[in-house]
């Protein structure tokens, strides 16, 4: 089952949808660090990573 992070910032609509855990939380830390200058650690992100339906 796909996995999807959804960036938790207001107004921000990136969504980063992959194959793996892994890759979804490596996204969406780079959106993070990149676009709103944040410094995540792994752990913090993955209240942000959901298990979504590939329909």
């Amino acid at each position: 089952m796909p996995e999807q992070f959804q960036c938790p910032e207001d107004g921000c609509g990136f969504v980063a949808r992959t194959d793996e855990y892994d890759e979804a939380i490596a996204r969406g830390g780079r959106h993070l660090e990149q676009q709103h200058d944040e410094d995540v650690d792994e752990s913090d992100l993955e209240k942000y990573v959901a298990s979504v339906s590939s329909t």
